[in-house]
């Protein structure tokens, strides 16, 4: 069993696989580089051990600052954390539309923090609802999450780890050798995704264009290539030929959806897999 020394996620994340990362852990392969192109919440990163060369990209340079303002300003940035109240009120204010330019780079990771652990359904762009308690017998309080003594634990793994924002191709040109390893985890295509939060929760979208474009890269690159997703019948066509391993996972809203990974050839290889059917079940 993979342990890791980060015991609570950096952010609660739409799309995050935090709770899934043992799963995932399970079928790297052996590698000298390892490189997230869609990095999101680092939930797979985070829980993995260190390689010699970690990279984190993102899009989105409002994860991007929360990941470098936690590394580089951490007493700074959790004693603003500490003074936050968990309030209504907050939330509000890390939702108003003042331009993110205009922001301080603290206090933009500070309303980040806020809009992941406050928010009913952890999404950025828009407000789902203030995360609050219904029940006395809800079991666990939602406040217990309004909690920080983990992001020092996530400081610490982050040590080592390059920081990147930009577009996912050039990482994965950037990059590329035979003894690289690429986790991906795009948007979810759109017709995978739940009617309640599918069309809010990403703020760069990909369309059935853009998974195709991306498929191409992925086919052409040296290194391997491990791929997240739901099942779908996109998927099965752009990559025929990788291996897809399943397993149910429990989504934010408790539901259970099937998750799937999606192995390159080298990848199965590197990992002495036996070829498995296109759908093959988790080993």
């Amino acid at each position: 069993m993979i342990r890791s020394a980060v015991s609570k996620p950096a952010l609660r994340y739409y799309g995050g696989k935090f709770a899934s990362a043992p799963n995932i852990l399970r079928h790297l392969p052996p590698h000298y580089t390892y490189v997230e192109p869609f990095g999101g919440g680092m939930s797979v990163l985070l829980r993995k051990p260190p390689s010699p060369l970690d990279i984190y990209n993102d899009a989105d340079m409002r994860v991007v600052n929360f990941f470098k303002v936690l590394r580089e300003r951490n007493d700074e940035f959790i004693h603003q954390l500490r003074a936050t109240p968990y309030s209504r009120s907050e939330l509000e204010l890390a939702y108003s539309p003042d331009p993110e330019d205009e922001l301080s780079d603290l206090e933009s990771a500070r309303r980040f923090y806020i809009r992941a652990w406050q928010s009913y359904g952890a999404h950025q762009n828009t407000s789902t609802g203030w995360r609050f308690q219904h029940s006395p017998n809800a079991g666990k309080k939602v406040t217990d999450d309004w909690k920080f003594d983990h992001l020092l634990q996530v400081v610490e793994r982050l040590r080592g780890v390059l920081l990147e924002c930009g577009d996912y191709a050039r990482v994965l040109e950037r990059y590329d050798t035979s003894r690289t390893l690429f986790y991906c985890d795009p948007p979810y295509p759109k017709e995978t995704r739940s009617k309640q939060h599918g069309a809010r929760g990403y703020r760069c979208e990909m369309s059935e264009d853009g998974h195709r474009e991306l498929a191409e890269h992925l086919h052409k690159l040296k290194g391997m290539v491990v791929l997240s997703s739901y099942p779908s019948a996109l998927y099965q066509e752009l990559y025929e030929g990788w291996q897809c391993i399943r397993w149910t996972a429990q989504t934010n809203s408790t539901a259970n959806r099937t998750e799937c990974l999606w192995l390159s050839p080298n990848t199965v290889q590197a990992l002495g897999y036996k070829q498995l059917s296109l759908l093959g079940e988790e080993r």
